[in-house]
């Protein structure tokens, strides 16, 4: 836009010295006895193609699309003695780049806008941005009571809900019982709750194990002078594999 405007200008400026030259070449032409078809044809045809070039230059510039107001350019234009009236058609040629805020109000209303003004302001002013979409939120599985009991399907095998907390472990305070490794006695926390297995491993849940491991068997069965789990029939009993020892 000012490449335009500085253009225009040098323009007007040559136009001027055209003129300038063309009653200086008439002048000539009377004195030396030209004809004045001559002369003139001399002198005009310049001047068209000048003047077809500055309506064309004039055209791009009414095209030109000018950016929208700034909030400094409406105070500028305000305290220069601009009615907010004229400032108000300005805006609505152009818009503005800027939201009309309580803070930009006191401003604006300082350096002379009016309910008006503002309120024109307020119309062209830019949307502003739709809120972004709130994220859906992650429903979090209900945490089992402590104590609950649950059967896995895997292995049959029960097990129960250790809920998240803090208890003392090793020997308890009175316990004369208590071997090295259980002392001294200290605070444990638990930060996450687990499930921990009700029984021992069972006969059934190794059964399960060793149908689906290619290679393993049943370990031998354990006895004391006589079969503890004759045949590994019982499957609600541990897997226990001992035997007596004489030392």
């Amino acid at each position: 836009m000012p490449i335009l405007f500085y253009s225009f200008g040098k323009d007007m400026q040559t136009l001027k010295d055209n003129a300038r030259e063309c009653v200086q070449l008439a002048n000539k032409s009377k004195r030396e006895g030209v004809p004045r078809e001559n002369t003139w044809r001399a002198i005009l045809a310049p001047a068209f193609v000048f003047s077809l070039a500055l309506i064309l230059q004039l055209r791009a510039v009414a095209q030109v699309s000018p950016k929208p107001l700034s909030k400094d350019e409406i105070v500028r234009l305000l305290k220069g003695d601009v009615t907010p009236r004229r400032v108000a058609e300005l805006a609505r040629e152009r818009s503005i780049d800027f939201q009309i805020t309580m803070e930009i109000e006191k401003e604006l209303r300082a350096a002379g806008a009016d309910d008006a003004l503002l309120s024109v302001l307020r119309g062209v002013a830019p949307k502003p941005a739709p809120p972004a979409a709130p994220k859906p939120s992650v429903e979090r599985a209900a945490e089992p009571s402590p104590g609950a009991v649950k059967e896995n399907p895997k292995d049959g095998l029960k097990y129960v809900w250790i809920p998240p907390g803090a208890f003392m472990m090793g020997c308890s305070p009175g316990d004369s019982e208590c071997n090295a490794d259980e002392k001294p006695a200290h605070p444990v926390t638990i930060t996450k709750g687990f499930w921990m297995g009700q029984t021992e491993v069972t006969v059934g849940a190794y059964k399960r194990f060793a149908q689906q491991t290619a290679g393993r068997g049943m370990p031998p069965e354990p006895s004391f002078s006589k079969p503890l789990n004759s045949g590994w029939s019982d499957n609600s009993m541990p897997i226990a594999h001992c035997r007596r020892h004489v030392g």
